[in-house]
């Protein structure tokens, strides 16, 4: 796998995770949402003990490049400036990504999330070699719906009980449907 870059289009910087990024990491899960959408356990209430969660995520994040597991960055709005969110890239078999992202409750509704949905589609379709990228979210995460849409992904079909949550007290043992993305080779639209 090729060394991480970093991508920018001028508003947002999609780099590396550093050790530095472990509280925002950590606090991540903070957010309801965040804790739903993707199925995390409840947050340990000592801020140290999330703090050192979040630096193992983003050393086991920076490791992953190595290994071509998962391609994950941090998305701020400075070079090096503080973590506002996540976007990953997860290889499948043949030539497939799956992306997902988030970011945090103070920086959403300004289209940070569907900027660093496209550079890093654009990346991965581009400059790392996948031929089609997939966004997969829940029918009721109409938010992700949107992003999909504003980072020029195509709705393709829902997916019948592909979703299945385990912490969501709600929805455990129940199946959800999933709504799925696409972008292909080609310049973004978005």
């Amino acid at each position: 796998m090729i060394d991480q870059p970093a991508l920018t289009d001028g508003v947002v910087w999609l780099t590396p995770f550093t050790k530095d990024d472990g509280v925002a990491i950590g606090d991540f899960n903070l957010d309801e949402a965040i804790r739903r959408w993707f199925d995390q356990p409840p947050v340990d209430p000592d801020p140290a003990a999330r703090r050192l969660h979040g630096e193992e995520v983003a050393e086991r994040w920076r490791a992953s490049w190595t290994t071509g597991e998962a391609l994950a960055f941090a998305v701020r709005l400075a070079p090096d400036g503080e973590s506002i969110g996540m976007a990953e890239l997860q290889p499948q078999p043949d030539g497939v990504a799956a992306i997902s992202y988030a970011i945090v409750p103070a920086h959403r509704r300004r289209g940070y999330a569907a900027r660093a949905v496209v550079l890093l589609a654009d990346a991965g379709l581009d400059r790392l070699g996948f031929t089609r990228v997939e966004l997969r979210c829940d029918v009721d995460n109409v938010a992700s719906a949107r992003t999909a849409e504003r980072a020029g992904f195509t709705f393709e079909r829902i997916d019948p009980g592909a979703g299945v949550f385990e912490e969501v007290q709600a929805w455990r043992d129940t199946p959800r449907d999933e709504r799925v993305y696409v972008r292909s080779y080609g310049p973004s639209t978005g």
